[in-house]
């Protein structure tokens, strides 16, 4: 638990200095490989004229010495730990409600907590429906938004379900938002088909 509250500090002290420099935080992942500590900073330029653009070395490495700084007022763990901070990549990680608009058509996988039985899901993600659920999972009042558009919370926000078009069903899957552990966009691949170069 503690853990889980020094995560959101954190993500909030680093999505202010992102900003700050003209970044975004895509994500904040605190692990372990082999009993080493590791910390994840996952960032993004943020966009320009609705184009955002990977990042460069350089900017990596300037954004590693505000992240380092950060992390030395208020580390994520007692002791020592690898820091890594890193683009959003191919993979890209989803967070927030806003990530999810934003990718609305793409291939996602992601892993909630149980829904109908089911822990993991995968395909296309079809929307948000933002609104406040009832008692029933899916039976909710609101709209279905898909393009990007107003920033919410993080945590906590009510009745907001994420769609998803399962391979071979008709209908969404519908997860509530909160439910969900870990979300990405799944990377397309293109191959020139062995045709030249």
């Amino acid at each position: 638990m503690a853990l889980r509250c020094r995560k959101h500090r954190l993500i909030a002290s680093l999505e202010t200095a992102a900003l700050q420099h003209g970044l975004e935080l895509v994500d904040l992942e605190l692990t372990s490989y082999h009993g080493q500590r590791i910390v994840r900073v996952y960032l993004e330029a943020t966009a320009v004229d609705g184009q955002r653009h990977p990042l460069d070395l350089d900017e990596l490495a300037a954004a590693n010495s505000w992240v380092d700084a950060i992390l030395e007022v208020d580390p994520p763990y007692n002791g020592a730990y690898l820091l890594e901070v890193s683009s959003a990549g191919l993979d890209r990680p989803l967070r927030t409600l806003e990530h999810f608009r934003r990718f609305c058509g793409e291939r996602v996988k992601l892993s909630s907590e149980a829904v109908d039985g089911r822990r993991n899901w995968t395909g296309e993600l079809a929307g948000v429906l933002d609104g406040v659920a009832d008692s029933a999972i899916g039976s909710t009042t609101g709209t279905t938004s898909s393009a990007v558009g107003q920033s919410e919370v993080e945590a906590g926000q009510p009745g907001a379900l994420v769609l998803v078009k399962l391979d071979g069903l008709e209908e969404p899957a519908r997860i509530p938002f909160a439910m969900i552990r870990k979300a990405h966009v799944q990377a397309k691949l293109q191959f020139n088909n062995g045709k030249g170069q």
